[in-house]
């Protein structure tokens, strides 16, 4: 978070790496009014510190309108998913979705929630039915019995995917996302995209009935993250990384 700068202001000695995680948004003057106090305290840090700005994906970093390193996240190996034949369950993971709605595409959510029966996973307090593992097992076990995992962030709200899709993916759960420029995603290739919540949905439905399909498309999104967004790649990116950081 921004705050850690905060803390960081009276150390002048360390080199200084700062990770985008979030995006800045100008969409209302509420929030261009925040973001543009957060840009004015990192410019105000990198006058007076050695910073080096990393983001971890080009959409952010545009966004905060920086020079410096796009360093995409890469997603922990959960090991392949294990769904039921017979119940090919469907999934969204995330956090305060009551709190982020716009945001995490929660009017998508539940038109769709009204047709079949999904799964919300994570910490969701005003979100009935939501499930809140206790346990990083208990979470990793829930998602191994998942055939699909729902992606409804659309743009200019976010990535067109998170490190939750990304590890969807390569758990080898068949991905059905809202039309998003920056996804990974290439309708009928290695998931299924959608513009609508009756396209969506249309899709959700002919995966529910076609577990081969399902199963097709799982293994070609994790051919994806070995292709895109392997471990290597993001070990090298910080290797690069700490080589430029300014002395």
């Amino acid at each position: 978070p921004l705050k850690n700068l905060v803390w960081c202001f009276f150390y002048f000695k360390p080199r200084y790496i700062f990770v985008a995680h979030i995006p800045l948004f100008f969409l209302t003057p509420h929030l261009a009014l925040k973001s543009w106090l957060k840009k004015l305290y990192l410019q105000i840090f990198k006058l007076t510190h050695r910073l080096q700005f990393v983001a971890v994906s080009e959409f952010k970093r545009k966004l905060w309108r920086e020079p410096g390193q796009v360093i995409v996240l890469t997603p922990t190996d959960f090991g392949p998913v294990q769904p039921h034949p017979d119940d090919l369950k469907i999934a969204v993971v995330c956090n305060q979705l009551a709190d982020r709605g716009e945001e995490l595409g929660i009017e998508l959510l539940t038109k769709l929630q009204k047709k079949f029966p999904i799964q919300i996973v994570g910490n969701n307090p005003g979100i009935p039915g939501a499930i809140r593992p206790k346990s990083q097992n208990e979470f990793i076990e829930l998602l191994k019995q998942t055939a699909i995992y729902l992606y409804t962030i659309r743009y200019p709200y976010g990535d067109g995917y998170n490190t939750a899709m990304l590890e969807a993916m390569n758990m080898g759960m068949a991905i059905v996302t809202v039309d998003n420029p920056s996804s990974p995603i290439e309708h009928e290739r290695n998931g299924l995209v959608g513009r609508t919540d009756e396209e969506l949905a249309q899709h959700l439905e002919r995966l529910r009935g076609d577990p081969e399909l399902t199963a097709s498309l799982g293994a070609a999104a994790r051919a994806t993250i070995a292709a895109k967004f392997s471990r290597e790649q993001y070990l090298t990116g910080w290797q690069q990384a700490f080589r430029e950081a300014p002395r």
